[in-house]
């Protein structure tokens, strides 16, 4: 979770947290609250262990109102990015060591003409979902901005072996990257089992196959 986000929201968030670039929000589940914490603890120490030189900071929730207030932190990323007069989302799949990378790399390209990246994901299916937000203040327009992101972004992602959708499926400005994340035999099989289940093409018609 992106660190940006704690100084943009536009309300106040419910709790103080030193200045970092990223956050992790980690929730866990046992037979007992006293189980719950345990797991969570064992965690950290393990953190500790592997990290020796890292400086670990953070809070744990003491209540199921606290826990609450920590979750709107996540919760007002999207909020957070939607104040933003103009802005671009993306919702990728990329290994985690190279989430940092994609977002220097884009921060370099857009922050000259006045944009920022906004950054919050899932460690766990490696879900990054990449946002660049800039107003009025800008020195370029919507079509220029683009302009230095696509095809940037997409190339990046499959270079790498990622995904450039990763939980909100390809919709109408993806459809033109297929070839390039699928194989020919793929996209067969795709239409093949879109025609079995929908042989008068009227579910979503044309929309990606």
């Amino acid at each position: 979770m992106d660190g940006l986000v704690l100084s943009l929201s536009p309300s106040p968030l419910p709790i103080d947290v030193n200045a970092a670039d990223d956050y992790l929000l980690i929730e866990t589940h046992g037979t007992t609250p006293e189980a719950a914490e345990h797991s969570l603890s064992s965690f950290l120490v393990a953190c500790e262990s592997a990290l020796p030189n890292a400086p670990l900071d953070g809070i744990m929730a003491s209540s199921s109102s606290s826990m609450n207030e920590i979750w709107s932190i996540r919760e007002s990323c999207g909020p957070t990015v939607n104040t933003f007069k103009h802005k671009y989302k993306y919702d990728l799949c990329l290994p985690l060591h190279l989430w940092e990378d994609l977002k220097t790399l884009v921060q370099r390209r857009v922050q000259p003409s006045g944009g920022t990246v906004v950054t919050w994901g899932h460690l766990s299916d490696r879900n990054v979902h990449l946002n660049v937000v800039w107003d009025d203040t800008a020195t370029i327009g919507s079509n220029e901005m683009s302009a230095l992101l696509d095809p940037f972004v997409y190339e990046f992602v499959i270079r790498q072996g990622g995904s450039i959708s990763a939980e909100h499926g390809i919709g109408i400005e993806k459809k033109r990257w297929m070839p390039s994340i699928k194989t020919g035999e793929e996209i067969a099989m795709m239409k093949a089992i879109k025609k079995q289940f929908d042989p008068n093409n009227i579910m979503n018609p044309d929309k990606l196959l």
